[in-house]
């Protein structure tokens, strides 16, 4: 059933999708006293309850996120069939933050915030006349100004250029102590899969557990075997482990574009999926 309120009230902003994008934009303004008084929606078809990803990212000294950071790293190794080097990041550290430490703390601000209202509903469509219309599985939501981070396929029937950057990773455990927990693995490209652009990737937080990713940058995604085994036989050959727990898989494919996805976007009307590291914050939405 429709929920009326929801129908008749016109918010000042609404946020379509409250991943790391749209609760970057609250969380930034929530920290500036102009949005005090205005009415935001957010409308993100998940709960954000669960730890569905994770997010890596360089940074220069203390950041605003310092205090979620799950693990960071202050060398890193580059490997392929006829080099490798070991190499300092400093003044820089690479960081990784887990969604779900993300997602709580920026709710948690968000609780303490009564001018701001979350549902859950999944966004079919916008309608951009005054006042726009978010039109959602559930309900019509109306507002002044809207943001919206969903990603349509509008860049692959473009002429510019794309490529997916693709994976698969798992989070092992192993009973023997085998990893260096001092430095990472940006890429190794020593077993690549066939002719394609792919590499391993791996994050070790400790000597027992580590998040290993067969990575691709092409334009096809693959069958999970494919990934898994890559990974399966990296444990064997580079770790000489076959015996491990599988703590937890994680997937995703990201495109990358020259697409100008910023056309739709008019004063009111804002369509940005993509972010940028800017100064000392992991990432911040750019119009």
């Amino acid at each position: 059933m429709k929920n009326n309120a929801l129908q008749m009230q016109i918010y000042d902003y609404a946020i379509v999708g409250g991943g790391m994008a749209g609760l970057q934009l609250v969380y930034a303004m929530l920290k500036d006293s102009f949005f005090y008084n205005k009415s935001i929606l957010i409308i993100e078809k998940d709960d954000k309850e669960i730890n569905d990803k994770s997010w890596s990212f360089w940074e220069n000294g203390k950041g605003e996120w310092d205090d979620i950071v799950h693990k960071q790293w202050s060398s890193a190794h580059f490997i392929s069939k006829d080099y490798e080097k070991l190499f300092s990041l400093q003044p820089y550290a690479y960081k990784m933050i887990r969604s779900i430490d993300f997602y709580k703390k920026v709710k948690q601000k968000i609780a303490n915030h009564q001018n701001i209202s979350w549902v859950k509903d999944s966004i079919q469509s916008v309608h951009k006349n005054i006042p726009i219309r978010c039109i959602g599985e559930q309900n019509t939501y109306k507002a002044k100004q809207v943001f919206d981070s969903r990603l349509n396929d509008d860049y692959k029937k473009a002429e510019t250029p794309f490529v997916l950057q693709h994976f698969i990773g798992h989070f092992i455990k192993t009973e023997t102590k085998i990893f260096d927990s001092n430095s990472f693995i940006m890429m190794d490209f020593s077993a690549p899969y066939k002719d394609q652009c792919s590499f391993m990737y791996v994050l070790p937080f400790d000597k027992n557990n580590a998040l290993i990713e067969f990575t691709f940058f092409n334009s096809t995604t693959y069958e999970a075997p494919i990934y898994l085994n890559a990974i399966k036989k990296y444990m064997e050959r580079n770790f000489g482990v076959s015996n491990y727990t599988i703590e937890n898989t994680e997937k995703g494919v990201i495109p990358m574009s020259s697409f100008d996805f910023s056309k739709e976007n008019n004063k009111n009307y804002l369509k940005n999926w993509h972010c940028r590291w800017m100064g000392k914050s992991i990432f911040r939405i750019f119009f």
